[in-house]
Formats: C-alpha cells, sequence, structure tokens
C-alpha cells in the first residue's frame, strides 16, 4: 500500500526466450497471483501463457505453457478469469486463411481444458474483428464481435460456449411469420420440446403500437416445432405478435415478430346462394371499412321490389341479407330476372339473380 515493491526490483522474468514476445495480458488467479498471456514468435505468432503467484514464483513451467502453436498466426490474445483459479483466453486467428475467433480454458495448474489448438468462437468465412467477452457466472464464457458477412457492412454477433467448450444453444434457435390468405401463421423451433399450453400468445395492431392484447390459438407441436394460425384477422390492418413461455412460475419473451399486413379488400358483391331460388335467397357482401350501406332489389326494368337494407351505418367485414321473395307490400313477386344493388359510401355493386316459382 506505500508503493514499495513486493519482488524484486525491476520485475520478475516471466519468459526470456530468444524468440521475441509481444503485447502481455493480464487476469487475476483468486489468489492473490495472476495469469499472464502473451503473443510470441518472429513470423507466425503464437500464444502462451504463465502463472505468478503472490511471490512472485512461477508456478508453471519455465517460460510458460504453449496455450495455442497452430500454424499461421494468433494475436491479439484477451485474458479472462474463469472464477476457479484459470483462465479463458481467446484470440485472433489466420489458420484457415481468413481472421477467426479461437479460445481456451486453463486451469490453475496450467492444463488446457479445452481441444488443443483451441475451441472455435467464429469460423465463418469473412473475417472477424474486435472481440468483446463477458463471463457469465459459472455457465461460461459470452462473446460478441464484428462480422463483414453481410458482405455491406459490420454487424454485431455474439454467442456463447459453456465451461466444457461447447457452444451454450439457446432455447429459441429460430421464428417466422407468414401470411396464408386473409390468416397470419406464426411458426418458431426451440432447442428442446415443450408442453404448448406453457406458451402463452398476445397480439397488437401497428395502429395501436405498445399495447399488446392476449389472444387464444390452437398451438400445432411436433417435437420441438411449433405454429398457430390466427384467422381473425381484419383485412387491411397489420399484427405483430409475441409469445411468451412459462417458466418456474413465471413468462419470459420468447420473440415478438415485426408487423404483417393483411392486404385491404375493396367492397365486394357475391352472388346470391341459391341461384336460381324458391321461395327465398342469400345476399353475401364486404365492407373495407364502417359505411352507410343500401340494398336493393329491382325488377328487370329497374322498377323498385324491394329494400332489403336502407341506409343502416354497418361496420368493415362481411354481412348477410335475405330476400324472402317478396316485395315491399308483401305479396310475392313474380317469377323471372331481378337484379339487386348495393350502394356503400360512394361505392356501388349491382348483380342478376333468378326467382322460379
Amino acid at each position: 500500500s506505500a508503493g514499495s515493491s513486493w519482488w524484486v526490483p525491476d520485475g520478475i522474468p516471466v519468459c526470456t526466450l530468444t524468440t521475441p514476445q509481444y503485447y502481455p495480458t493480464i487476469a487475476p488467479d483468486g489468489a492473490g497471483g495472476a495469469i499472464v498471456a502473451w503473443e510470441e514468435g518472429s513470423t507466425n505468432r503464437n500464444i502462451h501463457a504463465q502463472r505468478v503467484g503472490s511471490n512472485g514464483a512461477l508456478l508453471w513451467t519455465t517460460s510458460g505453457i504453449g496455450i495455442c502453436s497452430e500454424a499461421y498466426t494468433q494475436s491479439s490474445v484477451q485474458i479472462f478469469p474463469d472464477g476457479a483459479g484459470g483462465a479463458f483466453l481467446v484470440w485472433l486467428d489466420t489458420r484457415n486463411s481468413n481472421v477467426d475467433f479461437y479460445a481456451q480454458r486453463v486451469d490453475a495448474d496450467g492444463n488446457l481444458l479445452w481441444p488443443a489448438g483451441g475451441a472455435p468462437v467464429c469460423t465463418e468465412p469473412t473475417s472477424q474483428s474486435d472481440i468483446a467477452c463477458a463471463l457469465n457466472g459459472a455457465a461460461g464464457m459470452i462473446f460478441a464481435w464484428d462480422n463483414y458477412r453481410n458482405g455491406v457492412d459490420l454487424d454485431i454477433y455474439s454467442s456463447m460456449m459453456g465451461m466444457d467448450g461447447q457452444p451454450v444453444s439457446t432455447l429459441l434457435q429460430a421464428f417466422d411469420i407468414a401470411l396464408d390468405g386473409r390468416s397470419i401463421v406464426v411458426e418458431w423451433t426451440l432447442s428442446e420440446s415443450v408442453d404448448p399450453r406453457e406458451f402463452a400468445v398476445s397480439r397488437r395492431e401497428a395502429a395501436n403500437a405498445g399495447e399488446w392484447t392476449a389472444i387464444t390459438v390452437d398451438i400445432d407441436d411436433n417435437g420441438a416445432n411449433y405454429s398457430f394460425t390466427d384467422d381473425t384477422c381484419l383485412r387491411g390492418t397489420s399484427y405483430s405478435y409475441r409469445v411468451e413461455l412459462l417458466e418456474e412460475g413465471a413468462q419470459r419473451v420468447l420473440f415478438e415478430t415485426e408487423p404483417m399486413a393483411v392486404p385491404g379488400m375493396s367492397m365486394m358483391l357475391d352472388q346470391n346462394h341459391p341461384n336460381p331460388f324458391n321461395p327465398s335467397t342469400t345476399i353475401r357482401f364486404y365492407l373495407p371499412e364502417r359505411t352507410c350501406v343500401s340494398l336493393c332489389v329491382f325488377d328487370i326494368s329497374g322498377r323498385l321490389v324491394s329494400k332489403l337494407v336502407t341506409g343502416i351505418s354497418m361496420p368493415e367485414g362481411f354481412h348477410e341479407a335475405l330476400w324472402d321473395g317478396n316485395n315491399d307490400d308483401g305479396a310475392p313477386a313474380a317469377s323471372g330476372v331481378y337484379l339487386y344493388r348495393l350502394e356503400a359510401g360512394k361505392s356501388s355493386r349491382t348483380r342478376k339473380m333468378i326467382l322460379l316459382r
């Protein structure tokens, strides 16, 4: 605490091999000492490390142990304590003719715990750079780095490696949203199967961002693949979906989709059914928005026979009207061809139908 040296003046030699050493980095060993790592070599540099005790004694072999001695160059080594007296090391590696990331774990005695040469963190064909690392408690290491794999600009990628040097898979593997007619289908895949009853699904409209509403859907499962179809969507509306998983009494969000738009539809007047008919028929129509509606029946010469809907405000969606084959006075209309005309706002549609007595 007074600033005096605990070891020898001017420092102790950690590595004095004739080959040059570069860029040392250091991490505490949890016992008052530290583990030091560095690059070594003139042309093809490799990674070496040494543990120094709290009294300045070198605890591993003289001049350190080899962390990675693969062909080509390893560089930019970083070191992090593993919480068990050892350390994680990660470095840039050109053994595959592009810049990749490899990692190694060494224990307090200098034993390499992962595969010789290191465990690959990312070997994607384009080059990686600027890696950052963080210890995730006793679960392993989380890595994040720049990557140029999209061929346009740098993006950020991340992965987690367990204490055993194996990549840690996330529960959610993939999800997708697609349009099926006027319905929306959401699919997702997990790394393990889950009881579909453990999922909760919410939906929100793009025009009502921020308000999620729970919806009831039938979730199909096939192993670890899941999907549902929402057939309650309104045309001309965009929806996003949130899927949550119940774990240990609490819900956690698995994913939220991007908005999916259900195409709008113009006003539609269907052919009556049945046609020809006797004594009655049903007329079905679709309104793209709430509007004032009139639906009337005319004879072939254009004279009004019956008013089925008269100036009523009706909401967006499909509607039906029944014509009983009578005129507005209640008398049966004669056999023949009739016209039915739908007027909604500024739009109108007309179709023919046949009454056979």
